[in-house]
Parts: structure tokens; sequence; C-alpha cells
């Protein structure tokens, strides 16, 4: 009995021993599950962290590129003002007269003339055809038929009589338009030549009118004001030019951006300059431009 009693207790112990093996080996499982996924949480929090980071760097990057794209334009309109080549010239503004061809398709295709076989009534035939019977009748439905096939041929002349008279009044009112057209093209450029000279010679009012063609024809960047006066000193051979300037606000404040980690912000990078010759910079409301390693004060 001893002895049966001990296998019993020998048996129950090693039963409790497997049992805690399994949930050590569970707990080991679920503890390397938790660092598993610890581990997974850390590096998609670190890849988003990363994604966010470079984000915020291109965005920075992106409106530095609008600052210096603006800041191109500005510097670039001051460079063709002083030394670039001009917009428009006397040669240019002359005009050419290219002849255009009328479209005739609209009166060019006459209508089909009537045809008799779709008035004329169908004979009689058969026995009827022999016996002479319903032989009034057809004589009645022929006149009938000759008489709208006449109305419809008078339609169909006067139709094609008004489509030639369209067509020779299209011919016509196009070779006027043409001879108007190249006239002001020849008059335009008669009166152009005459401006040269008169340019050439000194005249003041020609000397301004061309001036001013030159900076219409100018370009300007988007909020740029196109307003100006020009006067022209024939004794000293100065030329006045009167031109509106923008707002200081068209000018940017800053030279880019940059995107600061450490505060998670994006911060402009104030005062730039346009090129190594030129530089803009907003002062007091007035805009500032260096010129010969001198600032030059524009505006109020």
């Amino acid at each position: 009995m001893a002895q049966r009693s001990g296998g019993r207790g020998d048996e129950y112990q090693r039963q409790q021993q497997a049992l805690r093996r399994a949930q050590e080996q569970q707990a080991r499982q679920a503890e390397r599950a938790r660092k598993t996924a610890e581990a997974a949480s850390k590096r998609r929090e670190q890849e988003r962290k990363a994604a966010y980071l470079e984000q915020q760097a291109e965005q920075a990057k992106v409106q530095t590129i609008g600052v210096e794209h603006e800041v191109e334009q500005l510097s670039q309109l001051l460079r063709d003002a002083l030394v670039g080549d001009p917009p428009t010239t006397f040669e240019r503004r002359r005009r050419t007269h290219t002849p255009t061809v009328l479209d005739e398709r609209p009166w060019s295709r006459p209508e089909p003339s009537p045809r008799w076989e779709d008035f004329a009534p169908p004979e009689p035939g058969g026995l009827a055809a022999v016996l002479g019977i319903g032989r009034k009748r057809y004589e009645a439905q022929v006149a009938e038929a000759r008489e709208r096939f006449s109305e419809a041929q008078q339609r169909h002349a006067r139709a094609e009589e008004k489509r030639r008279e369209t067509l020779e009044q299209k011919r016509a009112e196009h070779r006027q338009a043409e001879q108007r057209a190249a006239e002001e093209v020849e008059a335009f450029n008669r009166q152009l030549d005459e401006q040269r000279e008169a340019y050439r010679a000194g005249d003041p009012e020609a000397v301004e009118a061309h001036l001013g063609a030159v900076l219409d024809a100018s370009p300007y960047p988007m909020g740029f004001p196109h307003e100006h006066r020009i006067a022209f000193r024939p004794a000293t051979g100065d030329v006045l030019v009167e031109i509106q300037l923008p707002p200081e606000t068209i000018v940017p404040t800053a030279r880019g951006y940059r995107y600061v980690k450490s505060r998670d912000e994006t911060t402009a990078v104030p005062a730039y300059a346009i090129d190594e010759q030129t530089a803009v910079q907003v002062v007091d409301g007035a805009v500032e431009v260096i010129s010969e390693g001198r600032w030059k004060k524009f505006g109020p």
C-alpha cells in the first residue's frame, strides 16, 4: 500500500513540473511576442517621424524655390531695364499682311435640280390599261404633277440665283476686307517709318512714344504696375522716366526657408542677395537696391 501511494505522488509531481514548464514556455513566448510588437511599433514610429521630417524639409524647399523665383524675376527686371536687349524695336513693331482665303463651301455647291421622275404619277397597268379605265383620272394627275414640277423648277432657279448672288457678295466683301487690312498695314508701317525718322532726328514726341512702346512691351512680374510717364529733353539729351513702383510687399522679406527639427517649425531666412551685383532690401517701407556697391533708395 505504501509503494502504490508513493507511485501516485511521483506521478503528480511529474505532472506539476510539466505544467510549470508549459507555463514558463508560454510566458517566454508571450514576452518574445511583446518585444517583437514593441520593436515593430518603434520602427513604425521612427519611419513615421522620418517621413514627417522629410515632408517638412521638402515643404521648406518648395517655399524657398518660390522665393528664389520671385527674386530672380526682380533681378532679371533690373538687369533687363539697364543692360538687357530692348523688348521691341521699330523693325519688330512693323506689321505684315497675310492674305486669307475665303471659305466658299457654304455657297459653292448647287442644289440638285428637280427630276420629273419624282413627280410623275404611276401609269395605269394591267387590265385597266387595256380597257382604258381611269385614263382621264391619270391625265388629270399628270397635269397636276407637271404643275408641281414646274413650280419646283422655278423655286430651284430662284434658289440658285440667290446662291450665286450670295457667293459673289461674299467674294466682294472678302476682297474689300483684304484690301482694307492691307491698306491699314501699309499706313501703319508708313507712319512707323515716319516716327523712326523723327526719333532719329530727336523729336521729343517720337522719342517719348517709342520709349513708351518699349516699356509697354517689357515683361513684368505678377503684381508689378505698368504705369509710366516719359519726358525727353532735347537740349541735354536726357530722358526722364517716371515709373510707378509696387508696394514693398512685392519684395520677399526672406531669401529662403529652413526646417528646424529641434523646434519642429519652419523658419524664414531673412535678408537675401538677388545676385552678386544686385541686392534688394526693405527699410522703413522703402525699397533699396544696391548698385555699384552703394545702396540706392526707391519709394517713400
